[in-house]
């Protein structure tokens, strides 16, 4: 297997630790797009690009055991690729989709969009552009990176949370058992945040007994996966790593994965405990939950951090065999407990189809979850820092409305979004207007005090981005707005007038004062007719809508 395998690092540095990202394509397109694409991924993550399986070995199960541990997949998109049979598409593409690990997909070619989304389905692809209006390629490959990808600090934190390390023995024969027996062991909840050592695709070389020794040192019980592999040649389990695990007296536990001869086993490892069969679920539990015992454990406070970092140990296989569902149940439980964190890599999961299905309505409904939650923080804390974050994450869901869905209602959506976050910066700016009027109470001061404030400032900003955001949407908002207003059902409504409002806004913005000027008349007179009635049935009629007349006010009030 580490023949077939070749990793690409940045500065040829040592690959272990780092994400895992694997590189396919179509035989003929390697030359043309290898150093091209993976240079410009190193450029932007210190990941390890692990590449070179024949398409013929890919069928292999060590090779299958390879791609099932990567974090992502990484395809340039031709019309070879998506047209003749190659290993890329039939084993590595179908291998990711069906096991939810993310794919990035870069388009090669021009013009093979539509024959991409009928192979591939409707997945996110990038592709350079000159395009200035667009964000960049470099930014957007950076963005995906980061949403896939942990980063050495969470790293770090998901260490941290670790109760105690077991190092795993085995023989690169029984790869495919190796990540089994880690299965079982973390199938018992008492070995849930033990993190497993073991030295997959590490080479033998001048550091590699090194990396060994620490791993065993540091690791409470030495786990040993019996198979005939064991004994029926001289190997480095053998030689090495076992009389390193006696000399450093660890515990010792030797799991029978395949019948092997025992008498045999016993005269090549000298003093080795009788294996327990792995097949007898209440003995292996037993033996392994009597030696954790044994073993010195940490113990955590279990928080919804703790969770969230166990779970991503999990999902990302840092130290423990990857599991998808464990993982996705860890994250969620913490970001039901409003963990920012867990809830923004809930989007991400799935977004990117990263350890479950691509779900964009669950994707946007934790966006709106985190967005309200995040405004909860800045009201309650009132600092330019909240302020930033909640925008970010406002933003981002605005933007995903509009372009991770396709119709109408989502589109709607945003714009009600941003039609209320416009009302609510400029209550902000008034607010924050009027605390400092009352601080200072000349005029050039005050002026001046404005220009300086930096909660100020970073309200215009938004604000101007807000336009921008609006500028963008417009032709389409409009045309959808345009099909409501004809709507016979909500003639004369509260909604309506918003509708016209919303209108209003955007073609004064579009430059058209004489048609914003005609939205807004046609507005003020369905507010009119209704602040003439009583006020219980507006209130009533505004609570089904979903729309107060004061925020109708407020916005007509805007464009005076």
């Amino acid at each position: 297997m580490e023949s077939r395998v070749k990793i690409k690092t940045r500065n040829n540095s040592e690959h272990k630790d780092k994400n895992r990202v694997y590189f396919a394509c179509h035989p003929d397109d390697f030359e043309i797009s290898f150093d091209k694409i993976t240079d410009k991924i190193l450029e932007k993550q210190n990941c390890a690009i692990y590449y070179g399986i024949t398409d013929k070995a890919m069928k292999e199960d060590e090779s299958i055991a390879v791609l099932l541990q990567m974090q992502l997949i990484v395809i340039p998109i031709t019309e070879k690729f998506l047209r003749e049979d190659n290993g890329a598409y039939n084993i590595v593409f179908k291998i990711a989709i069906e096991n939810h690990i993310p794919v990035l997909p870069i388009m090669q070619e021009e013009d093979i969009g539509d024959l991409f989304n009928e192979k591939c389905g409707k997945l996110h692809y990038l592709k350079e552009t000159t395009e200035t209006t667009e964000i960049s390629y470099d930014e957007k490959i950076e963005s995906f990176l980061n949403s896939v990808l942990v980063n050495d600090e969470i790293v770090e934190k998901i260490r941290d949370a670790f109760a105690a390390y077991i190092f795993l023995s085995y023989r690169k024969k029984d790869r495919k058992y190796a990540q089994e027996l880690m299965r079982l062991i973390h199938k018992n909840d008492f070995c849930r945040d033990i993190a497993i050592w073991y030295d997959e695709f590490l080479t033998p070389g001048e550091n590699f007994n090194d990396s060994i020794k620490e791993a065993i040192k540091k690791s409470g019980l030495f786990v040993l996966a019996v198979t005939p592999n064991l004994i029926n040649e001289t190997n480095y389990v053998m030689t090495t790593e076992y009389p390193m695990a006696k000399r450093e007296g660890k515990l010792i536990l030797p799991t029978e994965l395949v019948p092997t001869d025992r008498k045999a086993l016993a005269k090549k490892y000298s003093d080795i405990p009788t294996p327990i069969d792995i097949n007898n679920d209440i003995e292996f539990s037993d033996a392994l939950l009597d030696s954790v015992k044994k073993i010195e454990i940490k113990k955590n406070v279990i928080t919804p951090e703790h969770n969230f970092f166990i779970g991503l140990a999990y999902l990302d296989g840092i130290d423990m065999e990857i599991d998808h569902a464990r993982a996705l149940a860890l994250i969620t439980s913490a970001a039901e407990e409003q963990l920012v964190e867990a809830m923004k890599k809930l989007i991400s999961m799935y977004k990117r189809g990263k350890g479950v299905c691509v779900d964009y309505i669950i994707a946007l409904n934790w966006q709106y979850r985190l967005v309200n939650i995040l405004l909860q923080k800045f009201n309650a804390e009132k600092t330019v820092a909240a302020f930033s974050e909640y925008f970010h994450e406002l933003f981002n869901y605005v933007g995903d409305l509009y372009n991770e869905r396709g119709d109408g209602p989502y589109e709607l959506g945003a714009s009600k979004v941003l039609e209320d976050c416009i009302l609510y910066i400029d209550g902000l700016q008034r607010e924050r207007h009027k605390e400092l009027q009352e601080k200072f109470n000349k005029d050039d001061v005050l002026r001046e005090c404005l220009r300086d404030d930096e909660m100020m400032n970073v309200l215009i900003e938004t604000r101007q981005k807000l336009r921008f955001v609006a500028e963008r949407f417009l032709p389409k908002t409009c045309d959808l707005y345009r099909e409501l207003i004809y709507d016979k059902n909500q003639d004369k409504t509260p909604s309506q007038a918003v509708i016209r409002c919303w209108l209003s806004y955007f073609s004064e913005y579009a430059g058209d004062i004489e048609v914003a000027m005609q939205y807004r008349k046609e507005a003020e007179n369905i507010i009119g007719d209704y602040a003439s009635k009583d006020t219980g049935d507006v209130n009533e009629l505004c609570k089904k809508c979903g729309i107060g007349i004061c925020s109708m006010k407020k916005i007509i009030d805007s464009f005076r």
